[in-house]
């Protein structure tokens, strides 16, 4: 309900402002027009002075007294033009001042969802958070190849097309948002790691099928022949990538997912790279791939691209897991043990507070409408993000039907906290206080009040 207050007061700001800028190009206008008429005005008296005595004017006897009128108007001119000027430079301050309160109001805007959703779970009702999905990206600074950045992408599940605030309780109004994680404070994440650096050692991976060298030679020296054999045996081949650089990893709570992309030269997107993607479940599975027989579906999904091939290929590379040569003479233990040592990395950027602490809201986006897409940009769609407050409102709804039942003192919400046998909190606040955080004379104020019948 405060924030609720806190957003519909700076909306409500920001159209009195937003009118104020309005009256002001409307008075400048007419302030211009005002001049332009008297410019033309002037002009058109001097010029029908001099076409009523063409004549007399010309002789000496008028000399003076024409070019004392002629420098009259164009006095009367040129304090048009300075008025003009002045009135121009008085009008651009004042859109200047306003759109700088503006501005400022937008901020405090977004700076309070930023602290509001950072504490998602502590702040946002169940029928939200059991829909809320996580996505966690770390990848190279496109300005520096030597460090991380980091952001956490969270989004509701069950998108739906309907825009107005007359849905059911429990269908919740689609959103999704980013933060940018200030991980170049964080030991681990604050500079680009290799595989060694989690402590794996002789750590292989394959590039392909390769014509073994026995089968070269016998090839050069016709000791055999693709008819005796079916055609040149292929050997796995394999690389070494303990000095390859983590150049991007992403954990997708939606698909329960970790993509790892490792490169060899962290300077270069197209020099030879891998891209591994697991299942997270296989993942934290205590079993190890020796133990029991699985299918290859059970594997991980193995991408490579050399760097001639990168910037070549059109389609989508071969999983080289797929071909049961390959893996069947793969480490699966290690590489899923590298997986592993990754995962528990990325949980530092799940720690509970960091957001809160090294999160800065990027993107805003609720029922398929930009609330706002960076800080650089500061603008506030509030009509998106009244909407969404207002559906965060109805999701709390029926909680607070309950509690109005339960509560035994009319005009309260008291809510009881068992915290151990025979021991309990009580938390109680009244109606009217919750309701003197909102406006009483703005309508989103009165249809948050109704849509919680409080």
């Amino acid at each position: 309900m405060s924030l609720a207050g806190a957003i519909i007061e700076l909306n409500a700001d920001n159209q009195k402002l937003e009118a104020f800028l309005r009256t002001a190009d409307n008075i400048q206008k007419d302030a211009f027009l005002a001049l332009d008429d008297i410019r033309s005005n002037t002009e058109n008296a001097l010029d029908g002075f001099h076409g009523k005595y063409p004549d007399a004017l010309q002789s000496n006897l008028h000399t003076a007294s024409t070019a004392l009128l002629n420098e009259g108007c164009k006095t009367i001119l040129n304090t048009l033009a300075s008025t003009h000027a002045g009135l121009g430079e008085q009008s651009e301050k004042y859109r200047a001042e306003i759109l700088s309160k503006i501005e400022r109001n937008d901020i405090s805007a977004i700076d309070l969802m930023e602290k509001w959703l950072a504490e998602d779970y502590d702040n946002l009702p169940a029928a939200l958070l059991d829909r809320l999905e996580r996505e966690i990206i770390v990848e190279t600074n496109p300005g520096n190849s030597k460090s991380y950045v980091a952001h956490c992408r969270t989004s509701i599940r069950h998108w739906t097309d309907r825009k107005d605030l007359t849905m059911e309780p429990g269908i919740p109004l689609p959103v999704s948002y980013v933060y940018r994680i200030d991980s170049g404070t964080m030991d681990f994440w604050s500079s680009a790691k290799k595989i060694s650096d989690f402590g794996l050692r002789d750590l292989f991976l394959p590039v392909g099928l390769k014509t073994s060298i026995s089968e070269r030679l016998k090839q050069a020296f016709r000791l055999s022949s693709k008819e005796e054999n079916g055609g040149p045996t292929k050997e796995p081949q394999f690389v070494k990538v303990d000095g390859y650089y983590i150049s991007s990893i992403r954990l997708d709570g939606k698909r329960s997912s970790l993509s790892i992309e490792l490169v060899a030269d962290i300077a270069k997107r197209d020099s030879d790279h891998f891209e591994i993607i697991f299942d997270i479940g296989h993942i934290l599975s205590t079993r190890s791939y020796q133990d029991v027989e699985e299918s290859v579906n059970d594997y991980p999904v193995l991408h490579y691209l050399s760097g001639k091939e990168t910037m070549a290929l059109s389609g989508p590379a071969a999983d080289l897991f797929q071909i049961p040569d390959i893996a069947e003479v793969s480490d699966l233990p290690k590489i899923r043990l590298c997986a592993r040592m990754l995962f528990e990395k990325l949980k530092l950027l799940q720690s509970e507070g960091l957001i809160a602490s090294k999160g800065h809201l990027q993107f805003l986006n609720a029922n398929g409408c930009d609330i706002f897409t960076s800080k650089a940009n500061k603008k506030i769609d509030y009509s998106a993000l009244l909407k969404f407050i207002a559906k965060v409102a109805e999701s709390f709804r029926p909680y607070v039907k309950i509690l109005k039942e339960k509560t035994p003192v009319n005009g309260e919400l008291i809510l009881r906290q068992e915290v151990g046998i025979g021991n309990r909190k009580e938390y109680s606040i009244r109606v009217d206080k919750l309701k003197s955080c909102l406006s009483n004379t703005d309508a989103w104020s009165k249809q948050i009040i109704d849509i919680l019948k409080l």
